[in-house]
């Protein structure tokens, strides 16, 4: 162009020029030929529009760049760059906290309008792989008492009386409880099926109910008495604290229900001679009053007027939900001596002779409140506990001194046989045996809840994760788990809720829960399915099973089971719609099942080893029979499968046959990929919620740990390892919650429920 302007500026012909202005116009409009419009991105479709952390989504739409990378995808609250296409669709990873919104993409084309409604489920899977929380399983005990050798505790957990040698005994329900060690019984109060009438009951040591009755009012107390075989019973009735007194050996009533003229009651204790002696105010509520009751005399027929003993009016007896307030000492000596516990963490003392007096208070030098008395029989010493201060003193009532300090844990509610107390830790599931006269700790039980399902279980069901109703405020997430020391179905809050036992079915051995609607279930080894719905925690739905669950699969409402053969009629597969049963459909051939689940579809997939090696089949609830076809039947190893898990690719296969390997399969079962494994992978415990982290309960860690070994889902890598954890205890059970964000694990020995984030 230069050249061709230096030619121009000579003198040239007309002709000339002109024919070179022509071509160099030509040259120029060549030149100046511009590209086709770039348009910036039009987004169509996004699929699926919820979805956690790493999982993969699908773009559909214009103005896409060719290059994946090109395409930056923002999301509401973070963006990720393109990974491939799939077809026409642009591929793209949800990035971790992505957040709730429309997407858009830019590229150099442009920036797209924002599109849909994109929801992030969550991370899918815990952030640090850390143990975060240890929170122990309590019965938290109300009352101890020791009878012939053998220990038991109201547990708050399981709301009843437990032994610590029988795990099959159980009173039921109990509010107020009391025992009689010198004739083997146990007393406990209930309320009755219409929920307003409370029954006294009477058992012996094996847990067999001796004698129950019907009470005239709601007690505030129970007392056995020794000598006069009675059981008083303490509460209002028309107005007026009152005492009525039972013999439920005979089942008859020995006193009318008779005022006792004070003011508020506070508790009672027995003298061990026929007398009862009981603490309160006086009906001016100013006086600490102290009276002895003569029970012989009382079921004569008359009462006599309580014993009014001058006290301080700013001392406040403390009372706990067994009342346990007040305790005798000396109660086979000929001057017993009663020890009532202060609101500041003292005692009152009082002699209990032929003129009953108060004389003096014991200084525990701590103002922390006493939980627990238990007086010994042939001497003044009394054990009094302080939780707060991990104490449990031992004081001698006549010089009003404390003369003995056990040490350990936070002992709570205590009671005496004998010279012997037993004392229940507050903070743990121990029960301390405390010689009163030595001060000595002689032994030392472990009442755990011990978690966890009696048959080995290799793919989950020891522990179900319930979230919490959305529409109720009051409800808080929970974990289910059975309990094998003392047979139940416990329910544990992960807010501030109080745990509880909602079954004591025996042999609970898988549980699954299902939020919407709210649906657990829990089979049991016998062969039961128990079915609580809609979070009615009274009496559940039970439906009868073949034979002992093996493995247990939930979607929705629907409950698939199988079971291996062992104890059934048969192996098999059965299937229920919340609790009815849709039918079983029994696999004669069958010998192991490693994986069970349900496909888009509805129907049911099960990985079954049968005699020529593993098979996937699918099973169509509807049609299930005994003995049943399945829909599908194929063969996809010629060895048993280590584990069958749906991934989010799809469902893979992992078998050790020449190295292990890992096998995707289609819906048809058609095997699609095979790769080797970066480290052998026995057994999935479990798999987070985006199907992208394997959890493996493995062996390895040190005696009384077990070691969590995670495992990264991405075929390319093998598989590989990418992290472990180290957590006491035996690993039961395992149950992501619903973002996956929070692994919960329940533990034994010691039992707790732990949190991995």
């Amino acid at each position: 162009m230069n050249g061709a302007r230096r030619v121009t500026s000579q003198c040239l012909t007309t002709a000339a020029a002109a024919a070179l202005a022509a071509a160099l116009l030509s040259g120029c409009a060549k030149d100046l030929e511009l590209p086709p419009l770039r348009t910036a991105p039009v987004l169509s479709s996004l699929s699926p529009a919820s979805a956690w952390a790493g999982q993969l989504v699908r773009l559909d739409g214009t103005g896409l760049e060719p290059d994946p990378a090109a395409n930056v995808v923002a999301f509401a609250g973070a963006s990720a760059r393109g990974l491939r296409f799939d077809g026409e669709a642009l591929v793209v990873r949800v990035p971790d906290d992505a957040g709730s919104g429309p997407v858009i993409v830019t590229n150099g084309r442009g920036t797209s309008d924002p599109f849909g409604a994109f929801d992030y489920l969550g991370l899918g899977e815990p952030r640090r792989r850390a143990v975060a929380t240890r929170r122990p399983i309590l019965h938290r005990p109300i009352a101890v008492y020791g009878i012939g050798g053998d220990t038991f505790i109201h547990s708050r957990l399981y709301g009843e009386l437990l032994s610590a040698d029988d795990p099959a005994f159980g009173s039921g329900p109990a509010i107020l409880t009391a025992a009689a060690p010198w004739d083997g019984s146990l007393y406990s109060t209930s309320l009755g099926p219409d929920g307003t009438t409370t029954y006294l009951s009477r058992f012996d040591t094996a847990g067999a109910l001796t004698g129950q009755v019907a009470l005239p009012f709601e007690p505030s107390q129970i007392l056995a008495m020794r000598g006069v075989d009675v059981v008083l019973a303490f509460g209002m009735d028309d107005g007026a604290e009152s005492v009525t007194a039972w013999n439920l050996r005979l089942g008859s009533q020995q006193l009318a229900p008779m005022p006792l003229g004070i003011g508020a009651f506070f508790g009672a204790a027995d003298v061990g001679d026929g007398r009862a002696a009981l603490i309160a105010y006086d009906e001016g509520f100013s006086t600490l009053t102290l009276a002895v009751v003569d029970v012989q005399a009382v079921l004569g027929g008359a009462l006599p007027a309580p014993v009014f003993v001058p006290g301080s009016p700013e001392s406040f007896p403390l009372s706990s939900q067994n009342l346990a307030g007040l305790a005798v000492a000396g109660t086979g000596t000929l001057t017993p001596l009663a020890a009532v516990a202060l609101d500041g963490g003292d005692l009152l003392v009082a002699d209990l002779g032929a003129t009953p007096a108060f004389v003096g208070t014991v200084e525990t030098f701590s103002p922390s409140p006493i939980e627990g008395l238990a007086g010994a029989a042939t001497s003044p010493l009394l054990l009094a506990t302080k939780p707060d201060d991990g104490l449990a003193l031992i004081v001698d009532l006549s010089t009003r001194a404390v003369i003995w300090s056990v040490p350990g844990g936070a002992p709570g509610a205590a009671s005496a046989d004998g010279d012997v107390a037993r004392v229940a830790d507050a903070t743990s599931n121990d029960v301390s045996v405390v010689n009163l006269v030595t001060g000595s700790r002689v032994a030392r039980l472990a009442l755990d809840v011990s978690p966890g399902s009696a048959r080995a279980n290799r793919y989950g069901g020891a522990a179900a994760f319930l979230p919490r109703d959305p529409a109720v405020p009051s409800t808080e997430d929970e974990l289910l788990f059975p309990a094998q020391r003392f047979p139940g179905l416990v329910r544990f809050p992960l807010g501030e809720g109080t745990p509880a036992v909602v079954s004591r079915t025996p042999g609970i051995t898988l549980v699954a829960a299902a939020p919407s609607p709210a649906a657990v279930w829990a089979a049991s080894e016998p062969g039961a399915l128990e079915v609580h719905e809609g979070r009615a925690w009274g009496t559940p739905i039970v439906q009868p099973l073949v034979g002992p669950p093996l493995v247990t699969a939930a979607c929705g409402a629907h409950l698939a089971i199988a079971y291996d053969g062992v104890g059934a009629t048969a192996p098999g597969l059965h299937v229920f719609d919340g609790s009815t049963s849709l039918g079983w459909a029994s696999i004669p051939d069958a010998e192991a099942f490693h994986g069970l689940g349900f496909a888009g579809d509805g129907r049911i997939w099960a990985s079954v080893t049968l005699g020529d090696g593993e098979h996937l089949q699918l099973w169509d609830p509807a049609h299930l029979a005994t003995p049943g076809t399945p829909d599908l039947d194929v063969g996809v190893a010629s060895r048993s499968a280590n584990a069958a898990v749906v991934l989010e690719d799809g469902l893979w296969i992992v078998v050790d046959d020449s190295g292990s390997v890992g096998s995707l399969v289609s819906e048809t079962f058609d095997v699609i990929r095979t790769v080797p494994l970066a480290a052998q992978l026995p057994v999935v415990h479990a798999v987070s919620p985006n199907r992208r982290l394997l959890v493996e309960r493995a062996l390895g860690g040190a005696a009384g740990e077990t070691l969590l070994r995670f495992y990264r889902a991405d075929p390319d890598a093998g598989f590989p390892q990418i992290d472990a954890v180290v957590v006491e205890g035996n690993v039961e059970g395992l149950a992501f919650d619903a973002t996956g964000e929070r692994l919960w694990i329940v533990t034994r020995g010691p039992d707790r429920v732990v949190l991995v984030d």
